[in-house]
């Protein structure tokens, strides 16, 4: 094990630490590990936990751990359970999220007829902040 293996199983604890500013900067210090190809396995798993949580700042920072883990090939599958699970969400700014997360799977090609069919429902959604994340493709 180098360094890094044992700091992102460290980092991995704080995702489940109950005040929502330590999740929040234990996804960061994920984003800084996966921007230098670092932890890539712990940090899928702290995005989709950060992804289903109530706060809504924990919920921003795991979106941006999604995004440059997307961006490096990593976590499609989980980001995409994740969107599907959430565009469903009572809350439209959850909605809305999701449908930002499709839109980052699309970029890489990745679950696109899921992402249709989210787009297509997110353009009739009676929030207006849906209707605008869903016309970001």
């Amino acid at each position: 094990k180098n360094v890094s293996d044992e700091i992102a199983q460290v980092v991995a604890k704080a995702i489940n630490d109950p005040n929502a500013g330590v999740k929040a900067q234990s996804l960061w210090f994920f984003k800084d590990l996966v921007e230098k190809n670092q932890a890539f396995k712990e940090a899928v798993q702290a995005a989709v936990q950060g992804m289903m949580d109530d706060d809504y700042d924990v919920r921003k920072a795991a979106l941006e751990l999604f995004e440059v883990l997307i961006e490096r090939n990593q976590g499609y599958a989980e980001a995409l359970r994740v969107a599907e699970e959430t565009i469903m969400s009572k809350d439209h700014i959850i909605r809305s999220n999701a449908l930002v997360l499709f839109n980052y799977l699309i970029d890489k090609n990745q679950g696109f007829e899921n992402a249709i069919k989210a787009v297509m429902k997110g353009i009739i959604d009676p929030h207006w902040l849906v209707r605008q994340a869903a016309l970001l493709y």
